[in-house]
């Protein structure tokens, strides 16, 4: 494709590593995420590129992180959904440090070991974000969320294929308000709330799931619970193989493209100083949060662009060009406008979820059979309410708030499982009464 050259003229010489990040693919997940106008893409890689020489997240060592990571607050599952993709399980309510920084170097570590696992043929993953137990008290900052958020969107585009929040709880809408205008509408489109007590939302992760993988914490069959000794052993492991990915065992890189960037681009880094303090950990004035000040400044100063934006495109040609495909399940989303909360969430807090034991797992504990023999029979009583049992009409379910029509109720039975609706079928007591 024609773009993916010019892109690939436009970069010039690249350092070693570089070279190695700046790969085909790489190119087109670039072009994709600014609908493939080349100069975008090359804004957006270029921003990356000095993101990378100075945050370095290759060199992220598995003992730096291994504290944090400890109450299983972000990890990588073993299982795959039913489309191949790597999922990342994050839980907010495990939070265990105050060192923001720290956190954000994990979530980047989980990231780029998500990357370097994916099955040939993939470049998506999914996060499964579990809001039990979420409360202010133990939720990060929201300075914190919006870096997160300008890092992932910034130097991991088109990584993600969808992230579903279970259960958020309503402290959260707030928040949601708050992040929702610097999420790109494209990301925007891949977020899916989940409502454990809708069927709709039970259909959808039956779809995206094995419920025979997938934790008892999402309304899987799975006993499996976060190990962080046997976690941090896989850790190790996928070390090795990342660190020999990039040619870096045992020595640094011979040329250091930090210090290459430093000499060529200074008011870049001046600019940052002054406004950050340092000339590391992201952008954090507080009137500008995702650094907007500094970048003004810099291209002001020196009419380049520094490559560093929000993340959120609203160029005119943003429709006129060619658009990623979007998966199935995504395309079933309802559409919202971008901050509005589902209304499938508005009873969400006020149901509880029947559980597996807690999210945060004593050492070496195991989830008891009967735990499980008790999920398993959750699963079959919601079973019953979708009409699996067919020799019963549909009803509402009185502790049910949402209160689903039993019409749309029975259309959603027919939809999962092809059974006909049971109105189809004459009633014969009614028949001798006429």
């Amino acid at each position: 494709m024609w773009q993916v050259s010019q892109l690939r003229q436009a970069l010039g010489p690249l350092a070693d590593l570089e070279d190695k990040f700046c790969t085909e693919e790489c190119l087109r997940r670039y072009l994709r995420a600014r609908n493939w106008h080349v100069r975008k893409a090359e804004k957006m890689l270029r921003g990356t590129l000095l993101w990378r020489a100075e945050y370095e997240p290759e060199r992220i060592r598995w003992k730096e992180v291994k504290k944090a990571a400890e109450t299983g607050k972000v990890y990588r599952s073993k299982m795959l959904d039913k489309q191949g993709r790597p999922v990342l399980v994050m839980r907010p309510a495990n939070e265990n440090s105050n060192d923001d920084e720290n956190n954000i170097r994990l979530l980047v570590w989980s990231m780029e070991n998500a990357i370097y696992s994916l099955p040939a043929g993939q470049e998506q993953m999914v996060w499964l974000i579990d809001f039990h137990k979420l409360s202010q008290k133990n939720s990060s900052p929201i300075k914190t969320q919006l870096e997160v958020l300008s890092i992932l969107q910034n130097h991991y585009p088109e990584r993600l294929a969808m992230a579903v929040l279970y259960n958020p709880p309503k402290i959260f809408q707030t928040v949601w308000k708050i992040l929702s205008p610097f999420i790109d509408p494209k990301t925007y489109k891949k977020v899916q709330f989940i409502n454990p007590k809708s069927l709709e939302s039970v259909r959808l992760m039956r779809e995206m799931f094995n419920m025979h993988e997938l934790e008892a914490a999402f309304g899987g069959f799975s006993s499996e619970v976060y190990n962080p000794e046997e976690y941090s052993a896989r850790m190790l492991e996928d070390e090795a193989g990342m660190a020999a990915f990039w040619g870096i065992e045992h020595d640094r890189e011979k040329e250091n493209t930090l210090s290459r960037r430093l000499s060529e681009e200074p008011m870049y880094w001046k600019s940052r100083q002054r406004t950050t303090g340092s000339t590391g950990g992201g952008p954090s004035d507080n009137s500008t949060p995702l650094g907007k000040k500094w970048e003004n400044q810099y291209e002001t100063d020196t009419g380049i662009d520094t490559g560093i934006d929000t993340g959120i495109d609203t160029s005119p040609d943003r429709a006129s060009l060619p658009d990623a495909s979007d998966d199935d399940t995504m395309m079933r989303r309802p559409q919202l406008n971008q901050g509005d909360w589902p209304a499938h969430m508005e009873d969400a807090e006020d149901l509880p979820v029947p559980r597996v034991g807690d999210t945060t797992p004593a050492e070496g504990s195991p989830v008891h059979d009967k735990d499980v023999a008790q999920s398993s029979a959750n699963v079959a009583r919601m079973n019953a309410e979708e009409g699996v049992n067919k020799d019963k009409h549909a009803e509402e379910d009185e502790d049910d708030k949402k209160k689903i029509d039993v019409e749309d109720r029975k259309a959603v039975v027919e939809k999962i499982d092809g059974t006909p609706p049971e109105s189809s079928i004459p009633d014969q007591e009614e028949e001798r009464r006429w």
